[in-house]
């Protein structure tokens, strides 16, 4: 009777252990996210950005999304046309004072297309590729990724972010409900809902796409120094990955998500160092404009 009751606390012991998520080791799998496709390769969030990166080897292509005056999803990090990195339809630079004029918001898709977003030198990205592109619609990239990834025998990962704050709704974006539910509807109607994590920095649209669908992998996007509780306690509930500028992470913070169940994947890291020291503590994903750094690192520690 003794052996079989000391069987039965060892065998509860596993079960509630296989319930947290173990921190992670430098052997385990770190998910591998190409921000914006390639940024340091490529224009960003275009589909040669996005090809580049699935060619790497990406786990998972990260796109930020904005909504078009005829209610488009719009792959585009800003909700205007950046002056950094795109030309007017008549090919001339946008004065940085006048950038916010040209809104997405309030342009149809057509109007979207007249601007050339990837010939523009990147004052940043000086290995970037120069090409003619312009912002597509997500439909336009999951279709293209879709084909890509039938043809060369590989499940795509993608990582949507919607790009929304409170002091741009109504003006570059709409309410959260409806920026929430138009993306929800849009990624489950692609077929792509359970290979998809949802991204903002904005706790709202997150809250609306978790009464929606609760059944969603959400990740709450953090830059702030408010501390992982405080800023879990403002979105509400534990999402599934939490998204924190790297250079505010700490061991401690990664052991207190991973003990609540919560992924960690910092962003955005291109410096060997620092993907060494992320590796290090033990995060789940590292998203990168250098998948190919990352993959050396992740080599190196096989």
């Amino acid at each position: 009777m003794k052996s079989c009751f000391f069987a039965f606390i060892l065998g509860l012991v596993m079960i509630l252990g296989s319930c947290f998520h173990a921190p992670n080791t430098p052997n385990s799998k770190i998910l591998v996210v190409g921000h914006r496709g390639t940024r340091g390769y490529m224009p960003e969030n275009t589909w040669p950005s996005f090809q580049k990166a699935l060619e790497m080897g990406v786990d998972a292509i990260e796109m930020d999304v904005v909504v078009s005056r005829d209610n488009e999803l719009i792959v585009s990090h800003d909700t205007w046309m950046l002056a950094e990195i795109c030309l007017d339809p008549k090919g001339n630079p946008i004065p940085e004072s006048e950038a916010k004029n040209h809104n997405i918001f309030h342009m149809s898709f057509d109007e979207i297309q007249l601007y050339d977003c990837g010939t523009k030198p990147h004052p940043r990205f000086p290995l970037q590729q120069k090409l003619r592109v312009t912002k597509p619609r997500l439909t336009e990239v999951i279709s293209k990724a879709e084909e890509w990834g039938k043809a060369h025998g590989k499940s795509i990962q993608y990582f949507i972010e919607i790009k929304s704050l409170p002091e741009e709704e109504g003006t570059f974006h709409p309410s959260p409900v409806v920026f929430g539910k138009i993306t929800l509807d849009t990624v489950r109607s692609l077929g792509i809902l359970e290979r998809t994590t949802i991204l903002s920095f904005d706790p709202r649209p997150l809250q609306v796409i978790k009464r929606l669908d609760a059944s969603v992998p959400l990740d709450f996007l953090v830059e702030n120094n408010n501390g992982v509780e405080k800023n879990l306690a403002l979105l509400g509930f534990k999402p599934d990955f939490y998204g924190v500028d790297y250079t505010l992470l700490s061991k401690i913070d990664v052991e207190f998500l991973h003990k609540n169940g919560i992924r960690v994947a910092p962003w955005t890291l291109n410096e060997i160092a620092d993907i060494r020291l992320m590796v290090d503590m033990g995060i789940d994903a590292i998203t990168t404009d250098y998948p190919d750094r990352t993959f050396g690192v992740l080599e190196k520690r096989k």
